[in-house]
């Protein structure tokens, strides 16, 4: 499992912080947004609408929304609870 990441970008933070919180490390590969990286065919493969944060699971199935990848590891890992 992977995680997309800009470390400027700030819906981006917002998964980091809650893997932060439930202190879950996963690998991350840096998304240069400001140099266009994004909107490269290299990264357009993993999300072709050129979004971050994106989740690649194992299985190569990708989250690109901020508010599913919280989800889905609030039901992977359900302690501390952070999401109502």
């Amino acid at each position: 499992m992977k995680l997309y990441d800009c470390q400027v970008a700030p819906i981006p933070r917002r998964a980091r912080m809650f893997l932060a919180e439930k202190a879950i490390e996963i690998e991350t590969v840096e998304v240069d947004i400001l140099g266009g990286e994004n909107l490269q065919d290299e990264f357009l493969k993993v999300n072709p609408r050129g979004l971050l944060p994106v989740l690649e699971l194992d299985d190569g199935t990708r989250i690109d929304e901020v508010m599913a990848i919280c989800r889905y590891f609030e039901d992977l890992y359900p302690e501390p609870p952070l999401l109502g």
